[in-house]
């Protein structure tokens, strides 16, 4: 079984206008995605249903709820056994990996990394609508699971290898994965190199219209502001 995520409310402060717009924009995504899940479920496809299910878990992972996300998680791949090819199998373990990592379960985590890495190797299957997961998904997703485990060397290393292993055609995705190195960069304290890590977007980062980069490009500008003095 699953949920939905419940967001906190009944606070008499009122958040400044860029929280209450993401906000907004995650309730409606949220809204969408419950109501996919459940019309696939009524109509027996356990495909979609998967799918809807692990971006709720996407989801609930980038609001830091790694319970519900894990719970999402390992609803996406009940439904998925048995109904899909392996590539999209690889690339619903791969969200169970991350939300292991993010719940503390390093062991666990790495169990279904190593499984998704297999998934990733074995696909015959186009890298289609299940999130176009490759070589490059994976490592983005490994970089992501370490870095909830504090790995933080590790994680560096393979979000490197994922900026680098897209095509100059996936900007929006390149760029998201560059910000998240950088942002593991600030978090080992090496502000330098996150700033050059920036940098090296030259213009690709204002021609990447995406709410979740202007999400993370914030968050990792407040780092910086409270490790030290602005780079950019």
């Amino acid at each position: 079984g699953w949920s939905p995520i419940k967001y906190p409310s009944g606070s008499s402060a009122r958040p400044p206008p860029r929280a209450r717009e993401r906000h907004s924009r995650t309730a409606a995504a949220q809204r969408y995605y419950v109501q996919a899940a459940r019309l696939a479920d009524e109509a027996g496809d356990p495909l979609t249903r998967a799918s809807a299910l692990r971006s709720l878990a996407v989801q609930a992972l980038e609001l830091g709820h790694a319970a519900p996300a894990l719970d999402l998680a390992d609803a996406a791949a009940q439904a998925a056994r048995g109904h899909c090819p392996v590539r999209q199998q690889a690339w619903i373990t791969g969200i169970q990996a991350e939300a292991h990592a993010a719940a503390g379960d390093g062991a666990a985590a790495r169990t279904s990394l190593r499984a998704a890495e297999r998934g990733v190797e074995r696909a015959d299957s186009p890298a289609g609508w299940s999130g176009g997961y490759v070589a490059a998904s994976w490592q983005h997703q490994t970089g992501l699971a370490l870095g909830h485990l504090g790995n933080l060397n590790a994680a560096e290393l393979h979000l490197a290898a994922a900026a680098a292993g897209r095509t100059p055609n996936e900007n929006r995705t390149r760029t998201l994965i560059t910000v998240r190195l950088a942002a593991v960069q600030v978090r080992r304290g090496h502000l330098d190199a996150a700033a050059a890590t920036i940098a090296a977007l030259g213009t690709d980062l204002a021609l990447v219209d995406c709410a979740r980069v202007r999400t993370e490009l914030a968050a990792l500008r407040d780092a910086c502001d409270r490790t030290g003095p602005p780079r950019w």
